[in-house]
């Protein structure tokens, strides 16, 4: 029985280490989608949510409510999520750290069609700090909890100056040490 929950900050490379996590292990790959998933019911941007999040804890809650549930139901799955940690506790707890410019650049880069389109690098950077800003401060509302803190997560990984390949080598090696695995 394998669980492994991957936060980290935009750009971090979070969906492409979990997707090859989860085909090397030989597990399920769930996406970060609960949160995109109800930002389409409610017609807005994921940066928009967050923003609405700040002031409606009912949000996370929902989102959330659907974490926990698959967290009791399943196992053999790495899970992409910025609190999946809090609610799936014997999970392998991992989060991406990557700078601010370098996390810009590489959402500038390869924009995604359920975010907002960028004009610049120096936007990009603005608006995910807005939205980092706008998460943190709606899970510190909903739940007390401040997913930025390094304590929160079992092992923690810059990934700011390594190749995709060189940040699967590092974790594949330090989740080793899990009886899961």
């Amino acid at each position: 029985m394998v669980k492994i929950t991957i936060s980290g900050l935009p750009g971090s490379g979070k969906t492409t280490l979990s997707k090859t996590l989860a085909e090397k292990l030989h597990l399920f790959f769930v996406p970060n989608s609960f949160a995109r998933d109800l930002a389409e019911e409610k017609k807005v941007t994921i940066n928009k949510l967050m923003e609405m999040a700040k002031k409606d804890s009912s949000i996370h809650k929902e989102i959330d409510k659907k974490i926990i549930k698959w967290g009791k139901e399943k196992n053999n799955f790495v899970l992409v999520g910025w609190i999946a940690y809090h609610f799936i506790p014997d999970s392998i707890k991992i989060f991406l750290y990557v700078s601010p410019e370098e996390g810009a650049k590489r959402i500038y880069k390869n924009q995604r069609k359920d975010e907002p389109n960028y004009f610049s690098i120096k936007e990009t950077q603005e608006k995910t700090k807005k939205r980092i800003f706008d998460t943190k401060e709606g899970f510190e509302k909903a739940y007390n909890l401040n997913f930025l803190l390094r304590k929160n997560y079992d092992i923690v990984v810059d990934t700011t100056k390594k190749s995709q390949k060189k940040v699967l080598k590092e974790i594949l090696k330090k989740i080793k040490k899990y009886k899961q695995i």
